[in-house]
């Protein structure tokens, strides 16, 4: 990031150009300009990110990347947009509130319980176990209770929660799973 940053050449005091993946881009701050662009005339900018794949290519059309919502260009573009904006309405957004909210009171008490025992805080455990539980509850409709394996309670061993038992074995394993993988989802005529 620091790189990015450092190429960055200003244009103005709210826009710069970088070169991004050998092409010039411009960065902007000015968050006016970027509702402009992402909201109100998004139909005039839909080629924002565009990733030259080669159209003839059976690898480029099934890869992950080329089928991201943000490469898309053209038609295409307009096609998935039109039948994704329908789940993003204000109203659908506003009824995850009170999801998000029992999820984040849940984090809260978490954290409160860590400062009250004075105990050091596993940022990266809580905070994973708090992405799942969001993950679960908005779009599953799933109380997974992540939280329920972090304290010892009176002593008893508790049972470690199968959900993240299983979630820490798939990021844990290998990293040439994990590479293997990768390669499966972004280029899936490649393996077998």
């Amino acid at each position: 990031m620091a790189y990015l940053l450092a190429q960055l050449v200003p244009i103005n005091s709210q826009l710069h150009s970088v070169y991004l993946f050998g092409r010039r881009e411009i960065v902007s701050t000015d968050l006016e300009f970027l509702r402009d662009v992402t909201v109100k005339k998004f139909a005039h900018f839909q080629n924002r990110l565009n990733v030259n794949f080669n159209p003839s290519s059976k690898l480029s059309n099934k890869s992950l990347f080329r089928n991201l919502m943000t490469a898309l260009t053209g038609d295409d573009w307009k096609r998935v947009r039109n039948r994704v904006t329908p789940a993003f309405t204000t109203g659908k957004m506003k009824r995850l509130i009170p999801t998000l909210n029992d999820s984040s009171r849940l984090l809260c008490d978490v954290v409160d319980r860590y400062v009250a025992e004075q105990m050091d805080l596993p940022l990266k455990e809580v905070f994973g176990r708090f992405a799942l539980d969001v993950i679960a509850r908005a779009g599953f409709s799933q109380d997974l209770n992540t939280y329920s394996d972090l304290f010892d309670d009176g002593g008893a061993k508790k049972e470690p929660n199968p959900f993240i038992h299983h979630v820490k074995k798939i990021f844990s394993s290998s990293r040439n799973w994990r590479v293997m993988m990768f390669c499966k989802t972004v280029y899936s005529s490649l393996i077998p």
